[in-house]
């Protein structure tokens, strides 16, 4: 590893978010997979055909322009890593190897990697939760097309520092301040009781199941349905994510017949809190740091589509008070300190929303032509991706395959495309070609699709 070596490189100390989420995220380390780490699959046609150089240089250019690309854990915070040092450690060339597998397949690390391949034009970055989150990385890989396509050496920009934690770039009240204290700890409660206690969905194994290899599957809308499904959202006032929310419900609703979820489905919904910060701090300026939260999506049982989605709209819409802001820290410290009675089993959806706002697909001297983002997911829970790319919508289901068998994970895909299209008044047409990434434990084998 290299050494420190600039005044940037001093010692700091990590954010909330991030201590929790290098709690959560390395309790898998000891099964060779970092839970929630994230990977992101590029495949590049350019005009002239890249170089390893020439990719390598560009991760190089990030790491000057993103030094929380070059944290490592250090009691009782993070230190920074030198510049070269860095490269050496995280880039790489691969050859002869899928890329969706190099992505399933990595092993946990301090650092984040970049792999070029060569032989299909692909770039694969693989990145711990704590450091970033979906939109983060996609602002990050956005800015490296945009160094390749200049194929031009990004120059040091002293003094570079480093973007804040989020609860520094919300500005949010300091402990000192007790005023919205049992605000936050009441937010903090709701949080909890979804996202850790409220088990949602059946699974294999039980409490003494350990994890296994990770495994997505996802499927293509054609670009009429994704047409379709944004406009009738639309006119209905209603988000997608609300509409997608709805769906998974119903198929939750149909697994469970008895307990609390014959009552209420709740849903776990990330939620970005970068349009609410003051810049620089919303813009890509801040995207190597972990600014994502979650908010309870509640679907009740029998509820018509209209209602339900109308609801959860309105809660996607009004979550970020300046209550929930000052009480952030509060929040913050009450989830990450909170443990899980039981292994929880429910679902979190996470609607990146349209790819091109942060990673574009035409860059001149070179394209995008595919793009696929995947989460490792080394729990009962299932993580829901939702994003459109290339005018096509994709839904993503990540889960473990020692808890979910892969013909049930089709088979509940299949019921949310189902309910979808009956909610929103048309059936929802698909591509050809799902993608599958799977590894059954029992089998030990892989199923890929070329198509993402």
């Amino acid at each position: 590893m290299g050494s420190i070596e600039n005044s940037e490189a001093a010692p700091a100390a990590c954010g909330m978010l991030e201590t929790a989420w290098q709690v959560f995220g390395g309790m898998s380390r000891p099964l060779g997979k970092e839970h929630a780490e994230i990977s992101i699959i590029c495949s590049i046609a350019a005009k002239v055909p890249l170089t390893a150089e020439q990719v390598r240089r560009a991760w190089r250019g990030l790491g000057i322009e993103y030094p929380n690309l070059r944290t490592v854990p250090a009691e009782p915070g993070k230190k920074y890593v030198g510049l070269e040092g860095w490269v050496e450690e995280t880039f790489a060339v691969e050859h002869e190897v899928e890329a969706s597998l190099l992505a399933q397949e990595a092993k946990p690390s301090d650092l984040p990697r970049l792999r070029w391949l060569p032989s299909s034009a692909e770039v694969v970055l693989i990145s711990q939760h704590w450091r970033i989150d979906g939109i983060g990385a996609l602002m990050l890989m956005g800015r490296l097309m945009e160094i390749l396509a200049q194929d031009e050496p990004v120059q040091a920009r002293p003094p570079v520092h480093p973007s804040p934690v989020l609860e520094d770039a919300a500005q949010a009240d300091t402990f000192d301040d007790l005023a919205l204290k049992d605000y936050g700890v009441r937010q903090a409660a709701a949080f909890h009781d979804v996202m850790f206690k409220h088990g949602n969905l059946p699974y294999e194994g039980d409490d003494t199941t350990l994890p296994g290899p990770v495994g997505q599957y996802s499927v293509v809308l054609t670009d009429t349905s994704t047409d379709k499904v944004v406009r009738r959202c639309k006119e209905l006032g209603i988000t997608v994510t609300a509409a997608v929310n709805y769906a998974l419900a119903q198929m939750i609703f149909a697994l469970s017949a008895s307990g609390d979820i014959d009552k209420e489905c709740r849903t776990m919904i990330s939620a970005d809190p970068r349009p609410h910060l003051a810049p620089p701090h919303s813009s890509r300026e801040s995207a190597c740091n972990i600014y994502v939260l979650g908010l309870v999506g509640a679907v009740r049982r029998g509820s018509s589509f209209e209602e339900a989605t109308a609801s959860t709209t309105q809660a996607l819409k009004s979550w970020y008070t300046d209550d929930f802001r000052r009480s952030l820290r509060w929040f913050m410290s009450s989830v990450s300190t909170a443990a899980a009675p039981t292994p929880p089993s429910g679902v979190y959806v996470s609607n990146l929303g349209r790819v091109e706002q942060y990673l574009k697909h035409d860059y001149g001297t070179l394209k995008v032509d595919k793009f696929r983002l995947g989460t490792a997911t080394m729990t009962r829970q299932m993580t829901f991706h939702i994003w459109t790319f290339r005018d096509r919508m994709v839904l993503s289901l990540n889960y473990n395959c020692r808890y979910h068998r892969l013909d049930s994970v089709k088979e509940r895909l299949s019921t949310i495309q189902s309910e979808l299209g009956k909610g929103l008044g048309f059936p929802i047409e698909v591509e050809q070609g799902p993608v599958v990434i799977d590894e059954a434990p029992e089998a030990q084998h892989y199923e890929v699709s070329a198509r993402t």
